[in-house]
């Protein structure tokens, strides 16, 4: 999970905390088990190891559902949870992991306007 200094709280944070929470449950799974457990599903999108890494560290929210949609199936495929099932079965009225992480994924887009700079390694490089 990226410190705060990168990531700071707010709409972005707490959907990369509810993704990274999947990724923690699931034993913290490679890129390519995530890729792997995602392919088990006819889904309309996919994600590529990249997205999948980039979701993770923060540094990209997807502008499609169905994108996020993959990385959650892969997670919950992974962290033994059934994508539809109820979030905090404690709760009455709980949100399913599907519907929940959606509601996050939206006020992501929404509601961050200066998303984290993505850092270049070349930009302190001196002109050749």
């Amino acid at each position: 999970m990226p410190p705060l200094s990168e990531l700071p709280n707010g709409p972005r944070r707490e959907f990369v905390e509810e993704m990274f929470f999947y990724f923690r449950t699931a034993g913290r799974p490679t890129l390519r088990e995530i890729d792997d457990a995602i392919r088990k599903y006819d889904l309309v999108g996919t994600a590529s190891r990249e997205t999948i890494r980039r979701v993770l560290q923060g540094t990209s929210v997807p502008s499609r559902w169905t994108t996020v949609e993959a990385i959650l199936y892969g997670l919950c495929d992974l962290a033994g949870f059934k994508v539809h099932s109820d979030r905090w079965p404690d709760e009455m009225d709980s949100a399913s992991c599907y519907d929940y992480v959606k509601r996050l994924w939206n006020d992501a887009l929404d509601s961050d306007p200066n998303p984290p700079k993505i850092v270049d390694p070349w930009d302190q490089e001196p002109p050749f």
